[in-house]
């Protein structure tokens, strides 16, 4: 997701919104990733198979704490993630993960009982 500072001064709560959703996607995809693979290449036409897969299993551990919780965002999985995106041609340059990702949100991030009470 991404979001100019002004957006997420002005809407915190929407950012908020997103982000707890985003929790839950990958809940969903940690839970049964071939599944979500394919749930993505149908949604999404013109992805790459062979890319796909490869890209969440690169990237889904950086959603994921040692303790098991989802929204944690862990600085040392995605600077690996950042160099496999540049390795592989996705992005032209390696991106800067202190400036691209703000914990904050994903630290508040309530998979649970918003999901239990419908969103």
């Amino acid at each position: 997701m991404c979001a100019t500072a002004q957006t997420l001064r002005r809407e915190p709560g929407l950012a908020q919104d997103v982000v707890d959703a985003l929790v839950r996607g990958y809940q969903y995809t940690l839970s049964d990733p071939a599944q979500a693979a394919s749930d993505l290449e149908r949604e999404a036409p013109g992805l790459s198979p062979k890319l796909v897969s490869p890209q969440l299993t690169a990237l889904l551990p950086a959603f994921k704490a040692a303790d098991g919780r989802v929204g944690e965002l862990n600085r040392a999985t995605l600077e690996t993630w950042a160099r496999w995106e540049a390795r592989f041609g996705i992005v032209s340059r390696t991106p800067d993960v202190s400036t691209t990702f703000d914990p904050a949100f994903a630290a508040k991030a309530d998979s649970g009982s918003r999901a239990a009470a419908g969103g």
